[in-house]
């Protein structure tokens, strides 16, 4: 029995590094993309561990699979289920955000997107806006809904 335990904890281990990996890889595209395509601002480098990784976005993504997965198989309608998780991807992200921008700001004395949020009419000392949050939380409904029921597919 305690073999297939630590069997199974093994597996769930290693597919949430995984997942941590592919969002981070992706977090770090989206940024790119919006910085170079969308706002036009060029390249800024974001390589945060020596690669193409931005890690928020892959504790993020972990914390919300870990608190959405319950949501997602429970007997509800698709829409209530949307709204549900919306509104929790939305807050979630939003808090992960304001923290990350605490840790970063006492590390490092700064936090990368200080300056882009500071342009936004609703936003919090910089570090939260009300309209990344809204984007975070609908993004989030791509991940948990499609990407993710491809990813565990795969996995």
């Amino acid at each position: 029995m305690k073999k297939i335990n630590s069997k199974i904890s093994f597996v769930f281990i290693k597919e949430l590094f995984l997942y941590f990996i592919f969002y981070s890889f992706i977090g770090w595209l989206y940024e790119i993309f919006l910085e170079v395509i969308v706002y036009k601002w060029g390249y800024i480098p974001r390589e945060f561990f020596r690669g193409p990784i931005a890690p928020v976005y892959g504790i993020g993504a972990i914390i919300l699979i870990l608190l959405c997965n319950n949501i997602t198989k429970r007997d509800f309608s698709l829409i209530k289920k949307v709204i549900i998780v919306f509104i929790l991807c939305t807050v979630v992200s939003t808090v992960v955000e304001l923290f990350t921008s605490y840790i970063l700001e006492f590390f490092m004395g700064e936090w990368p997107w200080y300056i882009g949020y500071t342009r936004y009419k609703l936003n919090f000392e910089g570090r939260i806006a009300l309209s990344t949050s809204i984007r975070f939380g609908l993004l989030s409904l791509l991940a948990i809904f499609i990407i993710q029921k491809i990813l565990d597919a795969f996995f």
